[in-house]
């Protein structure tokens, strides 16, 4: 039998650990459960047929998440005994937003993730860089996204790995989706040596043969690992020698890194978006994927079709704030929307079209069986920009919001429960619509 100095100590030691899982762990990860069911919900979540994107709407569907992951997406379900239902009252349930690149945590401008000795840091862990205490993370849950693509600084021509981590305010290391080897690289006029930076190389020439080095020596072993570079580029003769030399290794691509359509000052250059331009990029050899962003309504309407025109092109686009601070990622496809780019393309382009430039479709992206429960329930249809964040869930549980708006959770004890309509709904793929009719759906 444990004295009472035992049985303080013990409570003491219990209370002291459960305060550190309190700092480091949100409430809703303390005490997660592992079969929930969503019910009642408008699932709209996009798909690749064939390279052209499928959007399809389940009216008053039921998603089953069990251990983090999506069990099952059907529109009359019976709930497991025990599980945890949620009614959403028709809630718009969509895969959590993806931004595409985003160099969060990264400390008094961006130093904490440049290494300004070498042009090749191949082995730079951005985790390292990472505050998962930033302030900014809830901002960036309410505005539905729920995984970051954090990617080394601009200043290294190799950089390192990019990691896509979810977003989960005040846990570290932060839950991650891996997949594919992705690694940051750049050539643009930033990564050149000179009197503030001692080092090689000092021209685009010379940053050229350095990305060549890299590249050959990489993929020159005899078993060579696969992997995707994300590119940053100044000019249209850069990517045309990119492209040209990745195109002698097989298994190895490069995804074009744009930003803003801008140059290396970070403002818009007329020699950037001169190469930016459909008619350029119509003459570059082999496939061309890019990411985007963060458009403004301030952008010509000449930068604000590209997306459009590339979509037309059978490229893969893409968005991401590219740390601007306080840019919303939602913006920039609803932009592009307007001036061309088909509801389907806007939407993949922040959900599963950033999943597969970074290599992880297989995690994220969709609302899919097998795939992590990162999910978003809106008031709304988010392309009207009237509808609103009511609940993020991350590996299906609840980091943002509640879990319904009239709170009404359910422990289900006789699998008795199912989706309220005695009508089955209608499962429709949506066509394109890109007139200016109301947006009130899809």
């Amino acid at each position: 039998m444990r004295t009472y100095s035992e049985t303080t100590c013990v409570g003491r030691a219990l209370a002291v650990l459960m305060a550190c899982l309190a700092v480091y762990l949100p409430g809703s990860l303390l005490f997660a459960e592992s079969v929930q069911l969503l019910r009642n919900a408008k699932v709209v979540t996009v798909s690749e047929a064939d390279g052209s994107p499928e959007l399809t709407i389940l009216e008053r569907a039921s998603v089953l998440i069990r251990d983090g992951k999506i069990a099952a997406v059907e529109l009359e379900m019976t709930a497991p005994e025990g599980a945890m239902v949620s009614d959403l009252n028709g809630l718009w349930l969509l895969p959590g937003f993806i931004d595409a690149h985003y160099p969060l945590g990264q400390e008094r401008g961006g130093r904490d993730a440049n290494e300004f000795t070498e042009a090749i840091t191949e082995d730079f862990d951005v985790l390292t860089a990472f505050d998962p205490w930033d302030p900014e993370l809830p901002e960036i849950l309410a505005r539905g996204v729920t995984s970051l693509a954090v990617s080394p600084g601009h200043i290294n021509v190799i950089g390192g790995p990019v990691r896509v981590l979810k977003v989960a305010p005040g846990v570290y290391p932060p839950p991650s989706a891996s997949g594919l080897t992705v690694f940051k690289a750049s050539l643009n006029r930033d990564v050149y040596g000179g009197p503030g930076l001692a080092r090689f190389p000092t021209s685009a020439a010379g940053a050229m043969e350095v990305f060549r080095g890299w590249v050959d020596e990489r993929m020159g072993n005899p078993e060579p690992e696969p992997g995707r570079l994300i590119v940053r580029l100044e000019t249209r003769a850069q990517a045309e020698s990119v492209f040209r030399l990745l195109a002698g290794h097989k298994g190895l691509d490069a995804v074009i890194s744009q930003g803003r359509l801008l140059g290396s000052d970070g403002h818009l250059d007329a020699d950037s978006t001169r190469w930016m331009r459909p008619e350029s990029w119509r003459r570059l050899p082999g496939a061309l994927d890019v990411i985007l962003g963060p458009l403004d309504l301030r952008d010509p309407a000449s930068h604000l079709r590209i997306p459009s025109a590339l979509e037309g092109r059978g490229t893969y686009v893409a968005f991401a704030t590219d740390g601007y601070p306080k840019k919303d990622l939602l913006t920039s496809a609803v932009l592009a929307r307007r001036n061309g780019l088909s509801f389907q393309a806007a939407l993949a382009s922040l959900t599963s079209r950033g999943a597969r430039l970074l290599g992880v479709q297989d995690r994220i992206g969709r609302i899919a069986v097998g795939l992590d429960a990162d999910l978003v329930a809106w008031t709304d249809n988010p392309f009207t920009l009237q509808g609103r964040v009511e609940s993020v869930w991350i590996d299906g549980q609840l980091v943002h919001g509640e879990p319904a708006p009239d709170r009404r959770r359910t422990i289900v004890r006789d699998a008795r429960t199912t989706t309220e309509s005695e009508k089955k709904p209608a499962i429709f793929p949506v066509a394109d619509d890109t007139g200016d009719e109301e947006e009130s759906s899809p």
